[in-house]
């Protein structure tokens, strides 16, 4: 089981495919293998690097302050490890955020930015009662990944940022979730520059189930560009 050094945290990743590299990064305590039919659907084009942000399932999992940047950190470490320079990046509800936060620490890495139910601030109320229900369930079977992860949405704010991202962006967003608003995605298409936005079937998971191959369809089509 490949995996990464990242300041001391151990990073399991996977690879798959062939072709131009592309790395997914995942959402809130979701692991590699809930990914299987878009990493399948992304792998026919691509060489796709998947990993486990820590907190989560086979990545180590400190009980300490986590930050999107130190996950952006992370994703970077398992890029050096599997031998992967530029790349597409692809990152989904948490994973928007860590992508953009790896967009901005380092843009030579990254070859295009795409973004899945993404949020450029905070978190929705609902979204943050839901989700502590989650988080709480979690700790009480003795896990403190997810709440880790949760609690690094505190005080993350890229808005004034997103002007310096200067690479190709797409920014995908379910018509039917109901878990991030269509309003966060609307707001990160029209604050970065050059942003493409397209509405997608489904809901919130949608990209992790019956919606996997029209994402990855219309991912492909966009990293393909020219």
């Amino acid at each position: 089981m490949p995996s990464a050094d990242s300041d001391g945290v151990s990073i399991h990743y996977e690879l798959a495919g062939t072709g131009n590299a592309l790395v997914r990064i995942g959402g809130l305590g979701v692991h590699t293998g809930e990914y299987r039919p878009l990493i399948d659907t992304l792998a026919r084009h691509h060489q796709v690097l998947a990993a486990d942000n820590r907190g989560a399932d086979s990545s180590d999992k400190p009980d300490e302050p986590y930050s999107y940047g130190m996950m952006a950190a992370d994703t970077l470490a398992a890029m050096d490890a599997a031998g992967v320079g530029a790349a597409d990046i692809v990152g989904f509800s948490m994973g928007a955020r860590i992508a953009i936060e790896l967009c901005l620490a380092r843009p030579e890495r990254v070859r295009t930015l795409t973004l899945i139910a993404g949020r450029p601030a905070g978190r929705s109320r609902r979204r943050t009662r839901l989700l502590a229900r989650v988080a709480a369930a979690a700790d009480r079977d003795g896990g403190h990944g997810m709440r880790r992860q949760l609690d690094a949405a505190r005080g993350n704010d890229v808005r004034a940022r997103l002007t310096d991202v200067h690479v190709p962006a797409l920014v995908l967003h379910g018509r039917r979730d109901r878990v991030v608003p269509i309003a966060d995605s609307r707001q990160l298409a029209r604050l970065i520059p050059g942003a493409e936005l397209y509405l997608m079937p489904g809901g919130h998971l949608a990209v992790l189930r019956a919606q996997a191959k029209a994402h990855g369809a219309c991912i492909d089509a966009f990293t393909s560009q020219d």
